[in-house]
């Protein structure tokens, strides 16, 4: 028997990859259920490594020199939540007053605002 034979995977990410896989192993698992194929190769099948992308987030570090420079009050507002809480630029800028509930300590991320073809509007969240 010889050894396993890795094609490149040019450009695409590991998560791509290993996603694909999965995609083939279920369409597998179907055609072997209606009797078109005898065996799911893709529950087999080694998964290549893909590239792996290098951080772009910010360090801690550059994080509290953001917080700590002079900041007017919006962005300061912008970039706190954005650190401490992780959302995303549409989830910020899509953010209301009713969405705070100060008494109960609340921010609720109903929405993101979106661009779309008349401009910017309220619409579903990513995730």
């Amino acid at each position: 028997m010889s050894a396993p034979h890795h094609v490149p995977i040019g450009g695409l990410s590991t998560s791509t990859i290993r996603g694909c896989k999965s995609v083939l192993a279920r369409s597998l698992k179907r055609a072997m259920r209606d009797g078109l194929v005898l065996v799911n190769v893709a529950t087999v099948a080694e998964v290549p490594e893909g590239t792996r992308r290098r951080s772009r987030s910010m360090t801690t570090v550059q994080a509290r020199q953001l917080l700590n420079s002079d900041l007017d009050t919006w962005w300061r507002a912008y970039f706190e939540l954005a650190l401490r809480l992780g959302l995303r630029p549409g989830e910020l800028t899509g953010l209301r007053w009713e969405d705070v509930d100060f008494d109960a300590g609340l921010i609720r991320v109903r929405h993101s605002l979106k661009r779309g073809r008349t401009g910017l509007a309220p619409g579903d969240l990513k995730t």
